[in-house]
C-alpha cells in the first residue's frame, strides 16, 4: 500500500518445478524462496489454486493464508 493507500500487488517469484508435486516438497521450496527473498516474516497470503497438494503445502506453511 503506496502513501495514498493504494493497494500494490506483484509477483515476486516465479518458477518452473521438476520434482514430484506433493505438498510437502511445495512447502519446502516455498519456504526456501521466502528465506532467500530474506522475506518470509512479512508474507501474510500466497494466491493459490485449489490443488489438494496446494492446500496441504500451505497447511505446513505457519502464518501464511492461501487465497
Amino acid at each position: 500500500m503506496d502513501d495514498n493507500f493504494t493497494s500494490k500487488s506483484t509477483v515476486l517469484h516465479f518458477e518452473t518445478y521438476n520434482k514430484r508435486h506433493l505438498a510437502s516438497n511445495i512447502a519446502t521450496k516455498i519456504l526456501k524462496c521466502l528465506q532467500e527473498l530474506g522475506i518470509q516474516n512479512k508474507i501474510t497470503s500466497v494466491t493459490a489454486n485449489d490443488a489438494n497438494n496446494m492446500l496441504g503445502a500451505f497447511d505446513c506453511l505457519r502464518n501464511v493464508d492461501r487465497f
